[in-house]
This record gives structure tokens, sequence and C-alpha cells, in this order.
């Protein structure tokens, strides 16, 4: 079913592509169109973003690594993975290492979040009186 309704939309991007790539696809062929159009658009995306995406992941360890309770570093490291999941793209065992890295480091920040969260709910801490001024 997805083949009859994405078959439409490659069929009109070729069209408005034109050009040497419009004359190197096969149209006819709705599964060969998907794999050379989707192939292209992630090259485009590891081209465009491999360095970035390198850069964020060497800067938010960097920070993890400063800070052992920063959840926020945790949280987008996750979600860094998970672009890294998408310039390593065609490599299956990166694309699985790379899922199976953010799932940690989500699961990481969300147990650091909860302990920091109950840190701050705690009260304040050092010396506590009583109504009367007496130390407790």
């Amino acid at each position: 079913m997805k083949k009859f309704f994405l078959y439409p939309f490659f069929a009109m991007f070729l069209s408005f592509a034109g050009g040497a790539f419009a004359q190197t696809v096969d149209t006819s062929n709705p599964d060969a169109l998907v794999k050379t159009v989707t192939q292209q658009v992630m090259d485009q995306i590891k081209e465009k973003n491999g360095a970035i995406v390198d850069e964020g992941l060497q800067y938010l360890t960097q920070a993890v690594q400063n800070k052992d309770n920063y959840d926020e570093a945790m949280a987008y490291l996750n979600l860094i993975y998970r672009r890294k999941a998408d310039v390593d793209f065609g490599n299956a065992s990166a694309v699985k290492d790379d899922i199976a890295k953010a799932e940690d480091w989500r699961t990481k920040a969300m147990g650091v979040r909860k302990a920091n969260e109950e840190k701050k709910n705690q009260g304040p801490g050092g010396i506590t009186m009583d109504a009367n001024g007496n130390l407790k």
C-alpha cells in the first residue's frame, strides 16, 4: 500500500529534479526509485551533518565527564546518537550500535533527572531547628 502512496511523491520529485538524476532513475520501478532517492537523501545528510554530529558528540561527552549529574547533556547525547544513526545509514551494525547508545543515554538521563529532582525536593540542608528554636 505504501508503494502506491509514495510513488506519486517521488514521481513529482523527479519531474522537478530533472537533469541527470531524472534520466538515471527508472521511474517504472517504485522499489528502485525509493531506494535510490533514499540513498541520495541520506548521502546529503551525511555530507552536511557528519562533522556537526561528531563535534556535538565530542562536546556533550566532555560535558558529562565534567559534571556527572548533567541530565540535560545526557538527554542531548540520546538525541545526537539518533542523528549519528542517520549519518551511518547503510551500515546496519553501526546504526544498531548508535540506537543502543541512544537508549542507554536516555535511560541514564531519566535516572539522573529523577535523582536531581529528589535532591532538590529534600529541602534545605545543614542545621534545622524546630518552632521553639531547638536543634533537631
